[in-house]
């Protein structure tokens, strides 16, 4: 059960960021998940993509922040030159009965992050 929860708080604080990313970027195209998390625990996946309310796919490279940064680096130096995708597995879906759940548990996520800062 802890660690559930400690799967749950994790991926309620990524819903939380990415629906402040979604304030300032707009909707997301797709959700990227990368990691040795992602490969030793794929359960995990199903959690995220339940609390983001929207599909999550893995990465399956090595290495997937120098090939981020390798990314990055290569919009300033070859912006025009098109870019081999990524390998991935497969989707994890957000299963539609879990939103409730989800919902009310980043209520009450937010319930107490807000008391903890305010306290601050």
């Amino acid at each position: 059960m802890l660690y559930r929860g400690t799967m749950e708080g994790v991926a309620l604080s990524y819903a939380r960021v990415a629906a402040q990313l979604q304030q300032v970027a707009g909707q997301t195209r797709r959700i990227l998940a990368s990691g040795r998390v992602t490969q030793d625990l794929p359960a995990w996946l199903q959690v995220l993509a339940d609390s983001l309310g929207a599909p999550v796919v893995p990465v399956t490279i090595k290495r997937s922040t120098l090939h981020g940064t390798a990314l990055l680096a290569l919009d300033t130096l070859a912006p025009g030159v098109e870019r081999r995708p990524v390998d991935v597995g497969p989707t994890y879906e957000p299963v539609p009965a879990r939103a409730q759940y989800y919902a009310d548990r980043a209520a009450r996520y937010e319930e107490l992050y807000r008391s903890v800062i305010a306290g601050s």
